[in-house]
């Protein structure tokens, strides 16, 4: 069998893969969201890596490791004219969704992300507004469940295909123990 050479990339082999970018110490991360929502789960940081929360057989939750709610958005930076992940606290998502509830979409949303003090592990201060792009002249969002799965390690064909939305599956995350009514810190 010969290798079938071509010039564009194939409808499979796009979007299976993007790099998380988190809010920098010391810079401001400033990008367009080119995703129409966010994807969010509950995480722990367990041998170096930020790694989804996956009760009720976790091996980081059996280990006595806290867990943090993460959200996710597909972003583009207009400076590089490259696409990623930007991963975002509950606290600093609060302004997604505010802007998600106010426009109905987070695709073209810009988002200014900076650290309060500048430090390693200050709080996320995240600013949304309409970036004036319209959304067609925007890179197409990526499968984030996809992306996130390769990064994660997470074999696909584990996924619920009956969990569809937007022809995208979706992670359904279902805690064990219910969330109280501020909707971010687990009992």
């Amino acid at each position: 069998m010969s290798p079938q050479w071509m010039n564009n990339l194939p409808d499979e082999a796009q979007n299976q893969s993007l790099p998380i970018h988190r809010t920098p110490a010391t810079k401001t991360l400033t990008a367009i969201i080119t995703s129409e929502d966010l994807l969010a789960t509950f995480t722990h940081y367990y041998r170096g890596r930020t790694t989804p929360c996956e009760k009720p057989d976790c091996e980081p939750c059996r280990n006595g490791m806290p867990y943090r709610y993460h959200a996710y958005v597909s972003a583009w930076s207009p400076r590089s004219q490259l696409h990623f992940i930007f991963e975002c606290t509950a606290q600093a998502a609060e302004n997604l969704v505010a802007h998600r509830d106010k426009y109905k979409t987070l695709r073209g949303c810009q988002i200014e992300a900076y650290r309060w003090g500048k430090k390693q592990n200050g709080r996320v201060v995240l600013h949304t507004t309409p970036s004036g792009v319209a959304p067609s002249d925007l890179p197409l969002p990526p499968d984030l469940v996809k992306c996130l799965s390769v990064l994660w390690n997470i074999p696909l064909p584990q996924l619920d295909p009956t969990a569809v939305r937007k022809r995208s599956p979706a992670i359904v995350v279902q805690p064990a123990d219910p969330l109280p009514a501020n909707g971010r810190d687990r009992p």
